[in-house]
């Protein structure tokens, strides 16, 4: 019987250059990167080898690349870092209504901390339209999230539908 696999959002198989990389260290170099004994060392130097390589893939500094268990807690991560990271500069945020769970909770939590986050509706084609992100934005936004769009190449209009 054909499988056919179609939840590739929520994991994928690894690929055999993957798992042929990582084999050494799931068999023989598996302690903790924290801990200071033999095997967490090897595993630390192992970890920040990664981040290098990372770092150079990405024309970026290794001290930018930071690695995550899962997509929820990168999803987390970057959107309470920048909220938290341009506080001062706003506590207004804006997000479509219809994210991943994990991100929509990270902004319900940042909604329990002060900040007032507008979310968004979306079109049948899921796209936020650029008038309803105009209509939402107050003097009090967090800019960080329009940075972000910025530093990518996305002029407000493009950001309302590609972040």
């Amino acid at each position: 019987m054909l499988r056919v696999y179609l939840d590739h959002m929520a994991t994928t198989p690894v690929a055999r250059e993957v798992l042929a990389e990582m084999l050494p260290y799931l068999e023989n170099c598996y302690g903790n990167p924290a801990r200071p004994y033999d095997l967490g060392a090897e595993a630390r130097e192992a970890v920040e080898r990664a981040r290098r390589r990372v770092a150079e893939l990405l024309n970026a500094s290794p001290s930018e690349i930071i690695f995550t268990s899962s997509g929820a807690e990168a999803n987390n991560l970057a959107v309470r870092g920048l909220a938290e990271a341009n506080r001062s500069r706003g506590m207004h945020l804006l997000t479509s209504a219809i994210e991943h769970h994990s991100t929509l909770n990270a902004f319900r939590a940042l909604q329990k901390q002060g900040y007032v986050v507008n979310f968004l509706p979306v079109t049948r084609a899921g796209e936020v339209l650029p008038e309803r992100v105009e209509e939402a934005i107050t003097p009090a936004d967090n800019a960080g999230v329009g940075d972000a769009c910025k530093l990518r190449g996305w002029h407000a209009a493009g950001c309302a539908r590609d972040c």
